[in-house]
Formats: C-alpha cells, structure tokens, sequence
C-alpha cells in the first residue's frame, strides 16, 4: 500500500439490520392526502407574502414620515 491508504472497512454495520416493530393500524396517524399538502404550502407562501407587502408597506410609512419631517422643517 502507498500513500496511506487503508483497507480497512469504513461505515456500515457488520449486521443484519435492525427493523423496527411495526405499528398497530389503530396508532398509524392518517396519510396527507396531496390537496393537504397543495393547501398548507399555499397558506405558508400567502404567510411569506403578506410579511413581505407588510415590511414594504413599514417602509413606505417611514419614508413618508422622513419626508413630511424634512418638508416642515
């Protein structure tokens, strides 16, 4: 071998892998159904937008009240 290299395996188990007991049908939560998802990630996006017009919006109002306050000095 050269440069350092090794052969030794890395990562991996050595085992068989290990399942996890199954859960009974009664405890199983319900599936989403794709129109959920389609509605959730379309309240998310109308979240993410009114916080976008609303901090323009803030901003806007603080432009103007800059200019009124120069405008009357």
């Amino acid at each position: 071998m050269t440069g350092g290299q090794s052969t030794h395996h890395q990562g991996g188990t050595d085992g068989p892998t290990e399942r996890r007991p199954s859960m009974p049908d009664s405890d199983r939560p319900d599936p989403v159904t794709h129109d959920e998802i389609r509605a959730s990630k379309a309240r998310v996006r109308a979240r993410l937008l009114m916080e976008l017009v609303r901090r323009d919006l803030d901003a806007v109002h603080a432009s103007r009240a800059a200019l009124t306050a120069t405008a009357a000095d």
